[in-house]
């Protein structure tokens, strides 16, 4: 059962507004229209992960109730796609609940493993016609919490790597991609 905010009416004056959502995992449109344009961060901690929304980052106008449940154990994207993109790097699958753009970007933040501490979490979405496009990439901490952005939910592959992939060098044209290092350890090359 989907749970919303009880009592979502607010008056936003800190700088950080924190909600224990508990097994609650909707955004309701009013905090989030309560937010918009304002330099606050919403802290949604929910069961296991939490989501950050800074009001400056809202940008639609036609906000809604957002269901941002995530399953950070999911196998939705084919296994042969995800040996291709990681090779012999770890890797994490996430499922977002909600389907499509969500009007705003948040952070979302989870426990990845503490065996990755130090590593980074580089982000893929595996869009529509079966390529896995970079987002963006975390430092995963001492206890292996990572941060990653999101603006969309669908389905995505945390690969898990000693580098972080940047949008300089990640190469999103091949479908089932493969990482190669280049010379360097923060470079990297995607092939078909």
């Amino acid at each position: 059962m989907q749970r919303s905010l009880v009592g979502s009416e607010m008056c936003i004056r800190d700088s950080t507004y924190t909600v224990d959502m508990s097994d609650a995992t909707v955004a309701p449109k009013d905090v989030l229209e309560a937010a918009k344009g304002k330099d606050v961060d919403i802290v949604l901690n929910m069961n296991g992960y939490k989501w950050t929304i800074n009001g400056n980052n809202i940008q639609a106008d036609n906000l809604k109730d957002i269901n941002l449940a995530v399953d950070t154990d999911s196998d939705a994207i084919p296994d042969d796609v995800i040996s291709e993109l990681a090779g012999n790097n770890p890797v994490k699958q996430i499922s977002l609940a909600y389907s499509g753009d969500f009007g705003f970007k948040a952070s979302l933040t989870y426990n990845i493993g503490s065996e990755y501490a130090g590593k980074y979490g580089n982000l893929y979405y595996y869009d529509s016609t079966g390529r896995m496009i970079f987002q963006n990439a975390g430092a995963i901490d001492a206890d292996g919490n990572i941060s990653l952005n999101f603006s969309h939910a669908s389905e995505y592959a945390v690969v898990i790597a000693d580098y972080a992939v940047t949008t300089e060098n990640a190469d999103n044209t091949a479908t089932g991609l493969s990482l190669i290092h280049i010379s360097e350890p923060t470079r990297l090359r995607c092939i078909s």
